[in-house]
């Protein structure tokens, strides 16, 4: 589901943005080299759009604070060939003038032109990092093509699977011949996904489609039909489908699609199909819609006879490692460095013939003896595989015991936490502070005091969990995965699971098509619905022991365009036990009456719930709650005064608030609040001073807070904030003398504050500060000299301080610092002499430092 802002923000990007860097720059070089950064964004923003999920949802908030800004600067924005002439339009530069002109602009004699190019340079510049740089399962290309995420180091392996799929799908695609479907069968945790994104990664494979065309669409067991249609549609990249045919029934829908991608040759890649029906006829032929001359449909299964449906002109198959490439895997995944010695080596060769050549196999039950040094846990594990062995069953079966064998080996926490993987859709990016919030909710980890405590182990759980082959996680640690195979073993775990066991609490359906909510035993404790559909919604849950609730994204009926959604008056009633609600991202347009009788919940996600426009004063009876996000709720415009009762409340999210123009007073009651996020509240015009009563706030965001002209004096009462953020606060002109008072601050983020002439004085009193971000700070001309008291700091960002002249001599007492970015000061003259004292410098950044003549001969030293 797109957010509601991203189709503005698209369009700005797309049309004022790139108008201003053509015209504003019509040097070759530089026009160039800032086409082709735009030209590797806008499809990034574009997908980013469709997504509207919590990993990008940060990266859309600073765009569109970005774009805010610009689209007011570019107003304003007219250069003239001649003064006399009174002109609309853009003048082009002529190459001769740039110089000259850049240089006037930067002596003040057109600030807001400077401003403005400062602006649209650090949209295209930070959003093209963005996309260098981002560590998640994906990676877009300058063509709007999204990388499969493939692990750090791929095994290579005898037989050449590969090379004959590769060649195939190159001969398939030459010239413009009727449209082929292509098989690649293999038993699970084979390898056939990892071949697939190989294939589409492949540079020899993206010139022969063109990047744009390669598309790639995870099918599942529990895919639905109206969601891969809507999958389809959005890769068209336009918005008919979405817009005239979400609503309609498959048959139109089939047809559209048909006609669609018949004016398109394309490589569409469908992983993991299933023998499934949908309306009389199987789910090869609802997807077979790549009919145009030379396309090849590849389809990713375990079925012989889901590629018989399809009708595939051939059929790779993967075959099983050989028994030297499985234990070149085995020892990958167990060793690291080499081989074992003595007899570990003997009984690991053993353990590795009972994965049967399976890669997955290998790869979890390696994982799970890594670093193993004891000879009796070999021989243990040896013995249970063994025991588990039966010739006459299935490969499939035989999976399952050999990956069961690694999950036993876990403990009773992380056996939990592996489960609740089985709560999200297939191919789902899992919020991994989502997972560590459940799991502490849950009391997964004990009845920590400190939420800190909880985290830390939820995020060691993970990584442990990683480190066994169980999970994937993304390189920044946000997001987690699990391969479809070891997903279904979660879920039929919790199938099998006896009345006793933990997993038998468990009703996990995510994804699914369900006529309505079952009447449960009172024995059920967990639910997860993320993303399904139900036909008819019960006006009351009646299970007393529910302890957790997932209902996010999920659709009642046929709800494709979001019609404002209402649970009944007593959907709540009776839920006692409640401790976690996730009902993000449906159209909500109010919390039922009893909400109230949820006593025991301490964690309410409302986030993207942009329907909803106010919660009930009855809030006040959640005296257990401690976390409550209302992040991107757009509509909402106000809190309630009743908001002063949640007393045990740690964390209030209001991310992207828009529509939020001030807080109540009654938030000095919040005593125990500890986070408290603003960021993107551009209609927030002040802070109320009751603030300062908040006394165990560690950290306040208001990044992007545009209308926010100053902080109220009585800031200087929140004595334990460590981290305060006032990124592309452009109304702020000056920080209150008070700020001295934050004797714990570590961080301070004043980035883009465009309006932000000079820091106190008084600034030297932050001795705790580490880190000092003045990135944009147009109007800032100089640090006072004072900052030389700031001992502790040891990252300065001056970068895009353009009318920045000199650093002080008193630079040198920074003994902490070890980065320092000046790029981009662009009327930087020189540095002192003073900057040779800086020795725990390991970054200095001095691009595009153009009036920079020379350095100082002792930099060196």
């Amino acid at each position: 589901m797109g957010d509601p802002v991203s189709g503005a923000v698209v369009g700005l990007l797309l049309t004022e943005v790139t108008n201003a860097i053509k015209k504003a720059y019509r040097c070759k070089e530089n026009c160039e080299k800032l086409q082709s950064t735009l030209n590797s964004v806008s499809p990034y923003v574009k997908k980013m759009a469709d997504r509207g999920n919590d990993t990008c949802r940060k990266w859309l908030e600073d765009l569109e604070c970005l774009l805010e800004d610009a689209k007011r600067i570019i107003t304003k924005y007219r250069i003239l060939e001649k003064p006399t002439l009174i002109s609309s339009a853009f003048v082009y530069w002529k190459r001769s003038r740039v110089n000259s002109l850049i240089l006037d602009i930067h002596h003040g004699i057109e600030k807001k032109i400077d401003e403005a190019i400062m602006l649209i340079l650090d949209i295209v510049q930070a959003v093209h990092d963005e996309v260098m740089t981002r560590k998640s399962p994906t990676m877009e290309t300058s063509s709007g093509f999204v990388l499969q995420d493939l692990p750090a180091n791929i095994v290579s392996f005898e037989n050449d699977t590969y090379g004959k799929l590769k060649t195939l799908i190159k001969t398939e695609g030459d010239g413009m011949g009727d449209p082929v479907t292509i098989g690649l069968r293999g038993a699970g945790g084979a390898g056939k996904t990892l071949l697939a994104k190989m294939l589409h990664n492949d540079p020899d494979i993206q010139a022969k489609y063109g990047a744009h065309s390669i598309l790639w669409i995870t099918i599942g067991q529990d895919a639905t039909l109206s969601s891969l249609y809507l999958t389809m549609g959005k890769l068209l990249k336009d918005d008919v489908f979405e817009r005239e045919y979400a609503s309609r029934n498959e048959e139109d829908q089939r047809t559209y699609l048909i006609d669609a991608f018949k004016k398109k040759k394309v490589l569409l890649i469908l992983d993991d199909v299933w023998e499934q029906y949908s309306h009389g006829h199987s789910m090869m032929e609802w997807l077979d819609v790549a009919k145009g001359l030379g396309s090849v449909t590849l389809v990713t299964t375990r079925n012989s006879a889901v590629l018989t449906s399809a009708k595939a002109k051939e059929t790779v198959v993967v075959p099983l490692l050989s028994e030297s490439e499985g234990w070149k895997l085995f020892c990958y995944q167990t060793f690291g460095a080499g081989p074992p010695q003595g007899q570990i080596a003997k009984i690991a060769k053993d353990i590795c013939k009972e994965c049967h050549g399976l890669p997955l196999a290998l790869a979890v039950i390696g994982g799970t003896m890594y670093d193993e040094k004891k000879l009796s846990q070999w021989r243990s594990a040896l013995s249970n595989l063994k025991q588990s062995k039966r010739a006459s069953i299935p490969l499939e079966e035989r999976l399952f015991h050999r990956l069961k064998f690694s999950y036993d080996k876990l403990d009773d926490v992380k056996k939990k936490c592996f489960l609740y993987f089985a709560a999200f859709p297939e191919d789902y990016q899992i919020s991994t502070h989502q997972l560590c919030s459940i799991w502490q909710a849950e009391h997964l980890f004990g009845d920590w005091n400190e939420a800190e405590e909880a985290s830390n182990d939820g995020v060691a759980t993970l990584i442990s969990l990683a480190d066994q082959s169980l999970i994937e996680l993304s390189k920044n640690g946000k997001i987690a995965k699990m391969h479809d195979v070891l997903r279904d073993l979660a879920i039929r775990i919790i199938h099998e699971a006896k009345p006793t066991d933990w997993a038998s609490e468990c009703y996990f359906e995510p994804g699914k098509d369900l006529k309505t909510i079952p009447k449960f035993s009172s024995t059920i404790k967990r639910i997860s619905l993320i993303s399904s559909r139900i036909q008819d919604l019960p006006e009351n849950l009646l299970m007393p022991q529910l302890q957790v609730l997932l209902l996010s994204n999920f659709n009642i009926g046929n709800n494709e365009n979001n019609t404002p959604l209402k649970f009944s008056q007593i959907f709540f009633r009776g839920l006692n036990n409640l401790l976690y609600i996730d009902l993000s991202s449906i159209p909500l347009i109010e919390l039922p009456e009893s909400i109230k009788e949820l006593k025991a919940l301490t964690s309410l996600n409302l986030s993207g719930c942009s329907s909803l426009k106010e919660l009930p004063e009855n809030i006040k009876e959640l005296k257990a709650l401690t976390s409550l996000d209302l992040s991107w709720c757009s509509s909402l415009k106000e809190l309630p005064e009743s908001i002063k009762e949640l007393k045990a409340l740690t964390s209030l999210n209001l991310r992207r608030c828009s529509s939020l123009k001030e807080l109540p007073e009654s938030i000095k009651e919040l005593k125990a609040l500890t986070s408290l996020d603003l960021s993107g509240c551009s209609s927030l015009k002040e802070l109320p001073e009751s603030i300062k009563e908040l006394k165990a706030l560690t950290s306040l965001n208001l990044s992007g807070c545009s209308s926010l002209k100053e902080l109220p004096e009585s800031i200087k009462e929140l004595k334990a904030l460590t981290s305060l953020n006032l990124r592309r606060c452009s109304s702020l002109k000056e920080l209150p003398e008070s700020i001295k008072e934050l004797k714990a601050l570590t961080s301070l983020d004043l980035s883009w504050c465009s309006s932000l002439k000079e820091l106190p004085e008084s600034i030297k009193e932050l001795k705790a500060l580490t880190s000092l971000n003045l990135s944009g700070c147009s109007s800032l001309k100089e640090l006072p000299e004072s900052i030389k008291e700031l001992k502790a700091l040891t990252s300065l960002n001056l970068s895009w301080c353009s009318s920045l002249k000199e650093l002080p001599e008193s630079i040198k007492e920074l003994k902490a610092l070890t980065s320092l970015d000046l790029s981009w000061c662009l009327s930087l003259k020189e540095l002192p002499e003073s900057i040779k004292e800086l020795k725990a410098l390991t970054s200095l950044d001095l691009s595009r430092c153009s009036s920079l003549k020379e350095l100082p001969e002792n930099i060196r030293s």
